[in-house]
């Protein structure tokens, strides 16, 4: 089941505090916030600056674009964020935009690579079957993302190898497809709808702000993709976010342990 969320963030046009959510909606909002994505950490990864630093560094010499995930790409949402605290943080996640890319060994230089990969799978529901082409991101733990993304066409040639840092609101975006994906409707009694995202949007607002420390805007500078950082993009377009469900989810999961 898709949604084709019009996400659009518009909290000045309405908002969600003025009126109660039901008792199926606050079960959907609920659902929504203890969904993530969990993988184990592993050795030897990369922290906080340092580890975006390097990610940018292997970009640019495989001429290859990617986008920070992940908790870091929260994280860093916080103009009063220190330097330590960015380090006390896990893995450094990096998707990557690029199919050429490749990697001469896992986790590659300590970085978490969520690589892009392309297969026909397998769709069976009680009505139905269909196999249809899908992409997906997996690293090399060979853990699926929940959820997918490309470069805008329109930007493609114009978007240069490094790192990209996507605004706050393409973030919150992120961890809400992340979190629709896993949802069973068909096993639980619940209502998520735009009342239900607003409100997903202001638990998010608690931790994730609107801008980034002086020293990540220093080191990064038009590679963030923000309205503040970036003149030349429609900065909420450059890199398009692609919903999953759980049926894609399964189908992805199917093709894989098939072939194990």
């Amino acid at each position: 089941m898709g949604f084709g969320l019009g996400f659009g963030l518009t909290l000045s046009q309405k908002c969600t505090l003025g009126h109660r959510l039901k008792h199926t909606q606050k079960l959907g909002f609920k659902l929504l916030l203890e969904q993530k994505l969990n993988h184990p950490e592993y050795p030897n990864m990369l922290k906080g600056l340092e580890g975006m630093k390097t990610a940018d560094k292997i970009l640019k010499e495989k001429n290859a674009r990617g986008v920070l995930i992940g908790g870091l790409s929260e994280d860093i949402w916080n103009q009063r964020r220190k330097l330590d605290e960015l380090i006390a943080h896990k893995d450094v996640d990096v998707a990557v935009l690029d199919n050429h890319f490749e990697l001469n060994e896992p986790f590659e230089h300590g970085i978490d690579w969520w690589l892009p990969q392309t297969e026909e799978l397998f769709f069976k529901s009680e009505f139905s079957k269909k196999k249809l082409i899908q992409s997906w991101y997996e690293n090399s733990a060979e853990v699926i993302l929940s959820f997918g993304m490309k470069i805008n066409i329109n930007y493609d040639k114009n978007l240069l190898p490094g790192l990209y840092i996507s605004d706050s609101d393409w973030v919150i975006k992120m961890k809400l497809y992340e979190s629709l994906a896993h949802v069973d409707y068909n096993g639980v009694d619940v209502e998520i709808d735009e009342d239900v995202f607003e409100k997903f949007e202001l638990e998010k607002r608690k931790t994730i702000k609107t801008k980034v420390p002086k020293f990540i805007a220093k080191e990064f500078g038009e590679n963030i993709l923000s309205d503040e950082h970036q003149k030349n993009y429609q900065t909420r377009n450059v890199i398009l976010l692609e919903e999953f469900n759980l049926e894609t989810l399964r189908a992805i999961n199917y093709l894989k342990n098939k072939y194990k």
